[in-house]
């Protein structure tokens, strides 16, 4: 069996207010997909190449977003953070508090089958 490793990630804060800040779910998307991919070393462009061969896909982990922000699926959002997310495919997950494990999960499993990078 093949391994994965998780070489990095990222979450946002959950004191912050983004009301406050004047920011939307854009600017939250935008800032935990640049420090995630920053931990990893991973740039918009390496997207890009991946999805040429459809090597890439973004697995959500999203609890009730739709009751506070009237968007369930997240991952449909993401190009609007880089259009290197243009026609990546994406999936929301929600388990309550365990969704981002669940998303996780998914994405082992995609990885182990070798549909992914």
């Amino acid at each position: 069996m093949s391994k994965v490793y998780v070489l990095g990630g990222a979450q946002t804060d959950f004191e912050r207010n983004w009301t406050k800040e004047g920011k939307n779910v854009i600017a939250l998307l935008k800032e935990v997909m640049t420090d995630a991919l920053d931990q990893v070393g991973v740039c918009f462009s390496d997207i890009e190449e991946l999805n040429k061969d459809n090597r890439v896909a973004c697995f959500v982990g999203n609890f009730i977003a739709e009751d506070y922000i009237s968007q369930g699926h997240l991952g449909a959002l993401l190009t609007e953070v880089s259009p290197a997310l243009y026609g990546v495919p994406s999936a929301r997950y929600e388990a309550a508090c365990a969704s981002s494990s669940v998303a996780l999960d998914a994405a082992i499993t995609k990885i182990k089958d070798d549909q992914y990078d």
